[in-house]
């Protein structure tokens, strides 16, 4: 069993869909028993459920959708210009091949 201070810090993480089985089935049976976490956990869940019900996507203004179209556009320049594309340094190569180190490529 799980005391009220335990139980108020698994309530928002129980309401997100967070919780592993062994820590909601300890807050649920809490709040079976323990009207005040209850209330708490009930509210927590219906804010959730208004912002989820009234939350309005908003677009991205135009002129930052332009910014990072033309940024992936330089990003995706071949290696063979010797740009950094977003920054517009020039590339040092390494001096010694890294193959076969185990690192991966982005």
């Amino acid at each position: 069993m799980i005391d009220c201070k335990r139980a108020s810090e698994f309530i928002t993480a129980f309401a997100d869909g967070e919780l592993e089985r062994l820590s909601r089935e300890m807050l649920q049976e809490h709040c079976r028993n323990c009207p005040p976490c209850r209330e708490l956990l009930e509210d927590e869940l219906r804010v959730k459920e208004l912002v989820r019900l009234h939350h309005v996507p908003a677009a991205a203004p135009a002129r930052l959708e332009r910014a990072i179209l033309k940024a992936v556009e330089r990003a995706s320049l071949p290696a063979s210009h010797g740009v950094l594309p977003l920054l517009g340094e020039p590339l040092n190569p390494p001096a010694a091949s890294v193959s076969g180190s185990g690192a991966t490529e982005l």
